[in-house]
């Protein structure tokens, strides 16, 4: 018999609002965004050049990095001739929102303890208008820049310090599918083939902190059944 929901944790080292969210979370999906997945198939969105671009935190094209490892998801189950998930804006907005408030409520798991109506992933759902049979979540916590030492050189006068990077979009959306690859219970989501529908959503670090070693992003998938 089909569980009812899978929950795994994993934690990695490697707009407009909502009615009824509190502080005016969260960016919900639009048509327009939606063109990154009805437009495209994995090739071809794979393709694209704006994925190698660094991600600037001061404007990022939020929904091309969903988009990314929407995409990425489903070329590990074409590598498998597994069907590919189709996008879905609920389960978008629902892992959106979950990736922000474990921002800026500070806590990262898959129970939201600080907010009960959205608790649950099923919670989450419901919230955005869709039930489903049976549903599933991964979340992830990784670092957004690349942190690199450099030692200091008495001959030119150059004190030691830290030199931090933005990753790309893919390479971004790489490290998270990579880890969740890596981990069985992840892994089994991602690759289940009961699972007909993908949400992906991420919140992104709002500034930099001491050599950039708190600029971690936080990244929700919500799957769902027929």
């Amino acid at each position: 018999m089909k569980r009812f929901m899978l929950l795994f944790f994993l934690l990695s080292f490697s707009t407009s609002s909502h009615c009824g969210i509190d502080e005016g979370l969260i960016s919900v999906a639009t048509s327009k965004s939606a063109t990154y997945y009805s437009r495209y198939n994995t090739r071809e969105f794979l393709a694209i050049e704006k994925l190698d671009q660094s991600i600037n935190f001061e404007d990022p094209d939020l929904e091309l990095l969903n988009a990314t490892i929407f995409h990425l998801t489903n070329k590990e189950r074409e590598k498998r001739k597994l069907e590919p998930l189709v996008y879905s804006a609920a389960l978008r907005n629902a892992a959106q929102l979950h990736s922000e408030q474990m921002r800026d409520l500070k806590f990262y798991s898959h129970t939201n303890r600080k907010r009960k109506a959205f608790a649950s992933h099923a919670d989450r759902i419901r919230y955005f208008g869709r039930r489903f049979p049976f549903t599933g979540e991964n979340i992830h916590k990784v670092p957004a820049v690349k942190v690199k030492y450099h030692s200091a050189r008495n001959l030119t006068n150059v004190k030691a310090h830290y030199s931090v990077t933005p990753l790309t979009y893919l390479e971004l959306a790489r490290q998270i599918v990579k880890g969740w690859m890596q981990s069985s219970g992840h892994r089994a989501n991602i690759l289940d083939k009961d699972y007909k529908y993908l949400g992906c959503g991420n919140a992104l670090p709002l500034s930099t902190t001491s050599h950039g070693r708190r600029m971690y992003t936080l990244s929700t998938q919500n799957f769902a059944g027929p």
